[in-house]
């Protein structure tokens, strides 16, 4: 799933745009009203080399499953640190 980019000084002069923020978030509110299990991953990047993620749902109590999806697919994707990167670790 892919969302709309937010411009780099939107934080900076605190833009808010619903549309935005509608499109960000139309697949997420059907497991927060009824408590599915859910989870997103990477698994990819676009031509633009922007992030693309997969959101993975599971029926109640059975996380264990969403889990081990999670993992096994995390095993296909290339990982790559984004140009502006801050490590808190280090």
């Amino acid at each position: 799933m892919k969302v709309p980019r937010i411009p780099d000084d939107a934080l900076e002069y605190g833009e808010g745009n619903l549309m935005t923020t509608t499109q960000m978030m139309r697949y997420m509110g059907i497991g927060n009203f009824t408590g599915v299990p859910g989870m997103t991953l990477p698994v990819g990047y676009d031509d633009q080399g922007l992030p693309i993620a997969l959101q993975i749902m599971s029926s109640w109590w059975n996380e264990h499953t969403m889990l081990r999806v999670a993992h096994a697919a995390e095993g296909f994707v290339t990982k790559k640190k984004p140009q502006v990167y801050y490590s808190l670790l280090e």
